[in-house]
């Protein structure tokens, strides 16, 4: 019931890794010691509106954030790198509904939209008993990105205000261009340059996962 909608999902994830071998076992994959952390939020609400019987067209929004560190040290050398990024975008899209039996049918939905990311990356590989650096630096990556995509999945309505989708295929071409500023600490030399691609993808839900395939809509 209702010609309007809310909706939107979101994707949580925290990750850490660690690995010891004190005793220098030859093979090892890691080395002495190795750790590593990760973590991203993801959020993408979006708001539509019925212009007639199971055709809408909606307004998208995409912010995210992700950070990640690793660290590895082998005999008296230490590698440090850590990365971060953040993103914002936006976009439109147009979603038709097909009913199969009841409350339940399938959906297609064309949209195209634009993305912003900044992308902070630094190391330090260095000496752990002299305090000798055989490496410094950071980079930074801005990044432009355009994309059309078409998804395919499908709903089934909980009850007569609220639905549940899942997302079984995604079909996404995109086109990116940016600049990279890049500073050798070890060295004192700075360069600057364009960052540009371009991308087709074709994603099919290969496990259950409520942030991956599962969004829920409300509808006034």
């Amino acid at each position: 019931m209702g010609n309007r909608i809310l909706g939107g999902g979101i994707s949580i994830n925290f990750s850490e890794t660690e690995s010891n071998n004190p005793e220098n076992v030859i093979g090892s994959f890691y080395g002495d010691e190795y750790s590593n952390q990760s973590s991203n939020f993801f959020i993408s609400p979006y708001y539509a509106r019925f212009f007639k019987d199971y055709v809408m067209v909606g307004i998208d929004m995409e912010l995210g954030s992700a950070n990640h560190s690793q660290q590895s040290q082998y005999y008296n050398r230490n590698y440090e790198n850590n990365s971060s990024s953040v993103s914002f975008g936006f976009g439109t899209f147009l979603k038709y509904y097909f009913p199969i039996h009841g409350d339940f049918g399938a959906y297609v939905q064309p949209g195209m939209g634009y993305l912003r990311t900044i992308q902070k990356n630094s190391y330090h590989h260095y000496d752990t008993l002299g305090g000798e650096s055989y490496a410094r630096g950071r980079n930074e990556i801005r990044t432009n990105a355009i994309h059309m995509d078409m998804k395919m999945g499908l709903y089934y309505f909980i009850f007569d205000q609220l639905s549940i989708e899942t997302n079984l295929a995604q079909v996404v071409m995109s086109a990116s261009q940016g600049k990279r500023r890049e500073e050798d600490q070890q060295n004192g030399e700075i360069s600057e340059g364009e960052e540009r691609g371009s991308r087709l993808n074709l994603r099919w839900a290969n496990k259950i996962s409520f942030d991956q395939l599962f969004t829920l809509n409300y509808y006034f």
